[in-house]
């Protein structure tokens, strides 16, 4: 039996009903990716070597392990890039994970 004070817990309904409103939109959510891309964009902007270094990393690092690398490490390069590619495609997405942590950090450190 629920007592009409308030320290008593709410029921699961009404609980159950305060949690979805707390849950964000997808259109609020399609803002906030909006707001943390113009503003990656812009800092891109004032330090473009951040770019061309995200864009030339995966080509030097496929073109230095296939073709310096590749034939030492299997005896030929066609079949080094069977496991060349799921571990550049993890490099990448760990390189990608930072940068996005670093300008979280950036974001919130300078506002």
């Amino acid at each position: 039996m629920w007592h009409e004070c308030d320290d008593s817990p709410a029921p699961a309904a009404e609980q159950a009903r305060g949690y979805e409103d707390q849950r964000i939109s997808l259109r609020a959510s399609l803002h906030h990716i909006g707001a943390l891309t113009r503003r990656n964009l812009m800092r891109i902007k004032a330090d473009p070597e951040s770019m061309i270094d995200a864009l030339l990393m995966p080509i030097m690092f496929t073109v230095i392990f296939v073709y310096v690398f590749g034939g030492a490490v299997s005896g030929s390069q066609t079949n080094y890039i069977q496991y060349m590619v799921p571990g550049m495609l993890g490099q990448i997405g760990l390189n990608l994970a930072m940068a996005v942590g670093t300008g979280l950090n950036t974001d919130f450190t300078t506002g």
